[in-house]
C-alpha cells in the first residue's frame, strides 16, 4: 500500500508546493494580492488558505499511510546481514544524488577504525528496507524543520559511523546545521505519535516510526544537542545497533 499511495501523494504535495511557487511570481508581475483572491463574493476563504488545506490533508494522508505501511512491515520483517559500513555508505550517496536536495551531504568515519576489511564488513541484522525509512525520515525532520527557510549555503546535513570499544554495537549519528530543536524538547516528545517539534505542518509520526524501526532493530535512539563534530551542527540523532557476533 505504501508503495502504490506514498508516491502519488508526494508528487501532488510537491506539485501544490509549485504551483505556489508560480503563483507568487505572477503576483510579482501581473496581479497584486492574488493569494488574496476568492472565487466570488460567498466565497469565505481566499485561494492562500485552500492551498494551505489541500498541502495539510495531504500530510495527513501521507502520515496514515506511513503508519500502516510500518504496521504490516514490522510484522513481516525481512532481515538480512548487510554491512553496516557499506549500507550507510551507500544511503549517505543516494542522498547526495537525490535531485532537488539543496543542502550538504557529509558521511565521515574513523579512519583508523574502519581502515582494513574487516571493520568495514562488520554484519547487522535489519530489514533494510525498514531501516532506511527511518533514515529518510530522520533526514526528512531535518528539511522541514531544521532547514526551513535557510540559504542553501548554511544547510548541512552530517552522516558519522562510530565503534564504541566497551560493547558490540555500531553507533550512527545524523547531524544537521538547521534550527535547533525547541527548548526543552525531549526524546520522549519527539517519538510520540502525532507529537510536533515546531510550527511547520505535519502531524508529528516521523519520530514515531523512527523510534519504532530502532526497537524492532534492538536498538537505542537518542536526541542529543548539538555536534561533537562541529559547533555548526545543532542537533544530532544517535541509533545504536548491535553488531553480528
Amino acid at each position: 500500500m505504501r508503495h502504490s499511495l506514498a508516491t502519488p501523494i508526494k508528487n501532488a504535495n510537491d506539485a501544490v508546493e509549485e504551483i505556489s511557487k508560480i503563483i507568487g511570481e505572477i503576483q510579482k508581475s501581473e496581479y497584486s494580492n492574488i493569494f488574496e483572491r476568492k472565487a466570488d463574493n460567498n466565497t469565505t476563504l481566499p485561494l492562500k488558505a485552500y492551498l494551505n488545506i489541500l498541502s495539510r490533508e495531504l500530510e495527513v494522508a501521507r502520515d496514515i499511510v506511513s503508519v500502516s505501511s510500518l504496521e504490516v512491515g514490522l510484522a513481516n520483517m525481512v532481515m538480512e546481514k548487510v554491512s553496516v559500513f557499506k549500507f550507510i555508505q551507500s544511503f549517505s550517496k543516494e542522498l547526495k544524488s537525490l535531485k532537488g536536495n539543496d543542502f550538504i551531504v557529509d558521511f565521515e568515519f574513523d579512519k583508523t577504525v574502519f581502515k582494513n576489511e574487516e571493520k568495514q564488513n562488520l554484519l547487522i541484522s535489519c530489514d533494510k528496507e525498514l531501516l532506511k525509512n527511518a533514515f529518510n525520515n530522520i533526514v526528512e525532520n531535518a528539511i522541514k524543520h531544521g532547514f526551513k527557510d535557510l540559504p542553501i549555503e548554511q544547510k548541512s546535513f552530517y552522516i558519522g559511523l562510530e565503534l564504541p570499544v566497551d560493547r558490540n554495537t555500531v553507533v550512527i549519528n545524523f547531524s544537521n546545521s538547521g534550527f535547533p530543536m525547541p527548548e526543552g524538547y525531549t526524546l520522549e516528545q519527539f517519538i510520540r505519535k502525532g507529537s510536533q517539534g515546531s510550527k511547520v505542518e505535519g502531524k508529528g509520526y516521523g519520530g514515531y516510526l523512527i523510534s519504532k524501526i530502532v526497537k524492532a532493530h534492538n536498538g537505542k535512539l537518542q536526541l542529543e544537542e548539538g555536534s561533537k563534530i562541529s559547533k555548526r551542527y545543532v542537533s544530532t540523532f544517535q541509533i545504536e545497533l548491535p553488531v553480528v557476533i
